[in-house]
């Protein structure tokens, strides 16, 4: 795809997730860089790659489990998406099936 085009789907996916409030946005963003910087960390820090899997796992268990606990936490729109995108990712740089992305806007358009 042209880079425009690629630049156009970050930006007006970044806009409705903003639209839903700050914090979703700021979720989005945090969620993608501690991926990212742990993926570029794996190949040297295997454990890298298990904490941010079961950071991920922890924040998506809090946000589905809401309901039952009570606790105002932030619910995001595609939360779900989102997480199994970075662990499956995750995973895979793990495994070396994949070798970690150096570009963080690509991987960033990944997730999303």
């Amino acid at each position: 795809m042209p880079m425009i085009v690629n630049i156009l789907i970050f930006l007006v996916g970044r806009a409705v997730y903003a639209g839903y409030g700050f914090g979703g946005l700021a979720y989005l963003l945090a969620a993608t860089a501690l991926s990212y910087g742990a993926a570029l960390l794996t190949k040297r820090f295997r454990w890298a790659a298990w904490v941010c899997i079961i950071l991920n796992v922890a924040m998506l268990a809090a946000v589905k489990l809401q309901p039952l606990t009570g606790f105002p936490i932030l619910s995001v729109m595609g939360i779900s998406y989102f997480t199994l995108q970075i662990i499956s990712y995750n995973v895979d740089v793990y495994k070396g099936k994949y070798p970690a992305e150096k570009n963080l806007f690509r991987y960033a358009l990944y997730v999303t």
